[in-house]
């Protein structure tokens, strides 16, 4: 006969003062994260520099929502998971406006004008690589992996950094 209730399991409660919060942090947060990141992308040319920058943007923002998530008691990262994933889209979104504006001098949000940005960057490339240029495809097809790092590091950066220490529901504390 097993006892599953041996060990503690953390509840997927969000406490209903924390979404505000939480919102609004991580949205500002992505979108700075994401924009400084497009700068440095714009400036830098050493690709494996910019790989640990592209894991870097999404472990700060990683490690400020389990800090959040900490501070409103929330006792998993499990239900921070949609958070996390649209927290890394809005990364993503911040550094093509960081990236512009490294080109351009303007900042430019408008998704329709960064859509257009990019299909004509994928038309005529933008780096290249060990005499490569990628284009077309192949460009559309890192960016895409770029987005799932950073994606990808936030969400392991919120899960290694998430409390441990078992949350007393009946003290409401850690």
């Amino acid at each position: 006969m097993s006892n599953t209730n041996l060990y503690y399991k953390p509840s997927t409660i969000i406490p209903s003062n924390a979404y505000a919060p939480l919102l609004a942090a991580g949205i500002i947060l992505s979108l700075i994260a994401g924009g400084v990141y497009g700068l440095l992308d714009y400036h830098i040319n050493f690709i494996y520099i910019m790989f640990l920058l592209t894991i870097g943007t999404g472990a700060v923002i990683g490690v400020a929502i389990a800090a959040i998530g900490e501070k409103f008691k929330i006792r998993s990262p499990k239900p921070l998971l949609p958070f996390a994933i649209l927290f890394g889209v809005i990364a993503v979104y911040g550094n093509w406006i960081g990236y512009l504006y490294g080109i351009s001098g303007q900042m430019v949000f408008a998704p329709d004008k960064i859509l257009q940005a990019m299909s004509l960057f994928a038309e005529r490339g933008l780096w290249s690589f060990k005499d490569i240029t990628p284009k077309g495809f192949l460009l559309y097809f890192v960016w895409i992996c770029e987005a799932g790092l950073i994606i990808g590091s936030l969400i392991v950066f919120l899960n290694s950094k998430f409390k441990t220490i078992p949350y007393c529901e009946p003290c409401d504390r850690w």
